[in-house]
């Protein structure tokens, strides 16, 4: 993003700079540093390795969601157990698998990063294969889907863009039902206290059913109720996220 860009950690771009700056290094014989980069990669990648072993083979946690007990989600890529993507992607994988629908959007290319999957997938900053690279706002194929999804991207619209808005994020909401049919459903996660003004509407918008998740150590998320956020900020104390908010809005 231009200005304050957020973090995109599904990018594809880093390998092909960090192998940039190995070569550089080569081509000017610093063997000794070259090297020394190369060992400290290897070190990080065989530690996430035993960590991704152990949390998918060994430990194999689960949380419960509406009285249903999911594995979360161990992946190598982005090592899933250390953030909210081991609940989220999760959560997602159930509620597509439990939710019928035959044309589905996802705002923020996360899904594909994870899974294979066919659906429509818009970004404004990732140039990814089968991604269509736009801005939500800027998408007018309207009354078209039965189903709309959005994993931690609705927080970043309007703050970590050039041009701030805080009512950015509430206004893609309203256009991301307009590209949905009657009875379809709208169902997002946010990280709790990054955006406030989303939170704010969000937590006093009617149509919207909420369901919230508390962060009690690594991977260790429990379903709670709104009264128990308090405390919950982000980057408050050990963890940047301590609190994920899943809300679902259906069209009428």
């Amino acid at each position: 993003m231009p200005d304050r860009k957020r973090i995109d950690y599904e990018t594809a771009a880093r390998p092909k700079i960090f192998g940039q700056g190995i070569t550089s290094l080569l081509v000017r014989g610093r063997f000794v540093k070259a090297f020394s980069i190369l060992f400290s990669i290897a070190i990080d990648y065989l530690s996430n390795l035993c960590c991704y072993v152990f949390y998918r083979h060994v430990v194999k946690k689960s949380f419960s969601y509406k009285n249903t007990s999911l594995r979360y989600a161990i992946r190598l890529r982005h090592s899933t157990w250390v953030s909210e993507r081991s609940l989220e992607l999760s959560l997602f994988k159930y509620i597509l698998d439990s939710s019928p629908h035959h044309n589905m959007i996802e705002i923020g290319n996360v899904l594909h990063n994870y899974y294979n999957c066919s659906h429509v997938v818009i970004d404004k900053y990732d140039a990814s294969h089968n991604v269509i690279v736009s801005d939500i706002m800027d998408y007018n194929e309207f009354d078209i889907y039965d189903l709309a999804i959005s994993i931690s991207t609705l927080e970043h619209i309007g703050l970590d863009e050039s041009d701030l808005d805080d009512n950015k994020a509430i206004y893609a909401i309203e256009h991301i039902l307009r590209l949905l049919k009657n009875g379809g459903k709208f169902i997002f996660s946010i990280p709790f206290g990054y955006n406030i003004p989303l939170d704010n509407y969000v937590l006093n918008n009617d149509r919207i059913d909420c369901s919230f998740f508390k962060r009690f150590g690594m991977l260790s998320w429990k379903q709670v109720d709104e009264s128990e956020l308090a405390g919950c900020g982000y980057e408050v104390g050990k963890w940047k996220v301590n609190a994920v908010i899943i809300g679902t809005i259906v069209k009428e």
